[in-house]
């Protein structure tokens, strides 16, 4: 039997490192958000979410990253101000992803079948930004 893939590789093979906005067209603002993923070691990736240029980013470490189809990869991050852990599903395709599925390690839902849970509204495609 082999050894499961490292967050790393699963990031990797689904080209998920690297800099994320929903317009990488526009500049960082509250309303166009840009999330940086860098991998910390094989088994922990961090991502910065920055919506203030002068100011760090919200940080959140995946420890625990898993594929559920071919275009779907799961992640599990823990927020790095201790405010828990939320289990991501996002599906990937191509240099763009959306979030798919989103709950609290409590189980509160907040994206379910690629819908906001509190205004039901689909939600947005990220872009990879510079490639």
């Amino acid at each position: 039997m082999s050894q499961a893939a490292s967050v790393k590789e699963i990031f990797e093979r689904h080209g998920l490192l690297g800099t994320w906005s929903a317009d990488c067209t526009k500049p960082l603002s509250k309303q166009n958000r840009y999330a940086v993923y860098r991998a910390l070691d094989a088994d922990h990736v961090q991502r910065e979410v920055k919506s203030d240029p002068t100011a760090e980013g919200a940080l959140s470490v995946a420890d625990r990253a898993s594929e559920s189809g071919p275009n779907d990869v799961n992640i599990s991050w823990v927020d790095g101000t201790g405010g828990g852990r939320v289990n991501n599903t996002v599906r990937v395709e191509g240099n763009r992803f959306r979030l798919w599925h989103s709950t609290s390690d409590t189980g509160e839902k907040f994206v379910v079948d690629g819908r906001e849970v509190d205004d039901d509204e689909e939600t947005v495609w990220i872009h990879k930004c510079g490639s």
